[in-house]
């Protein structure tokens, strides 16, 4: 019977909280569809409800628990790494990532920027969370950059993208097509020859967002970038804008559809 395996479960001892807490949270769940519908003798309905609020109760107690925990433990180490540690769960802020915190799930959701880019998923746990944005810093701030070559690159492809739509310089052009024309620039000949996903060099929208906020001049051969700020019906799909950095670490940035050059008058 279902009700049974469930109530051997919620008084079943176990000492590693977050799977008591998952447990509970099933198990509790699965009582909570029948219970009503449940025909047994009066005894048992009592202590089946007194069980059931006993369990509640511990759910509520080790999820607490387990926050505080997570929270002191995560900024513990992000300190070792110089870095601070914001926000009130579920939604924590470091360096250039937002963390969306769910404890009863055991999963941390990782963005770039406040909540646009997902970048990564890992376990509530916070030494992976941290080995996560290790490797993240690794992929997306730590590169090598070289600011005339990724401004010639993005020059190549606004003029592909206004010659593939008959457009002209100066005017405006989706910085989400221009990405994908980026990427496409940035392969190597390997992939060129033989297009596979592991011949293809990996250039993210996150990448690709830091990497403009990386610029400092934002001119090449006499023409200047500008980026074009996206208005709130660019912002209804994640997939039109790009978030861009504007200090050297944090939330602080803004969103951007579009881009142009524009010929620098001297």
């Amino acid at each position: 019977m279902r009700i049974q395996i469930a109530l051997t479960s919620l008084n079943k001892s176990q000492s590693n909280d977050p799977q008591r807490v998952s447990i509970l949270r099933k198990e509790l769940g699965a009582i909570d569809k029948i219970r009503n519908d449940l025909v047994a003798d009066a005894s048992f309905l009592s202590n089946l409800d007194e069980s059931i609020t006993a369990s509640k109760k511990e759910l509520t107690v080790k999820e607490e628990e387990l926050k505080s925990d997570f929270g002191l433990k995560l900024d513990q180490l992000l300190k070792e790494l110089n870095l601070k540690l914001e926000g009130q769960y579920p939604i924590l802020h470091t360096s250039f990532y937002r963390l969306n915190i769910d404890i009863p799930s055991n999963k941390v959701t990782i963005y770039f920027g406040p909540g646009v880019e997902k970048v990564g998923i890992t376990k509530a746990i916070p030494d992976d969370v941290v080995n996560s944005l290790a490797k993240l810093n690794k992929n997306i701030i730590d590169r090598q950059f070289d600011e005339q070559e990724f401004m010639k690159t993005i020059f190549s492809a606004y003029q592909t993208y206004n010659l593939q739509n008959k457009k002209r310089i100066g005017d405006e052009a989706p910085l989400a097509d221009i990405h994908k024309g980026v990427v496409f620039l940035v392969q190597t000949d390997n992939f060129r020859k033989n297009p596979t996903k592991n011949t293809l060099f990996e250039y993210t929208r996150a990448m690709f967002s830091y990497d403009l906020s990386r610029l400092k001049k934002r001119v090449f051969n006499n023409f200047e970038l500008r980026l074009i700020t996206a208005t709130r019906a660019d912002t209804r799909s994640s997939g039109e804008f790009f978030w861009i950095p504007t200090s050297g670490v944090g939330m602080q940035g803004e969103t951007v559809a579009r881009i142009k050059f524009s010929e620098v008058i001297k």
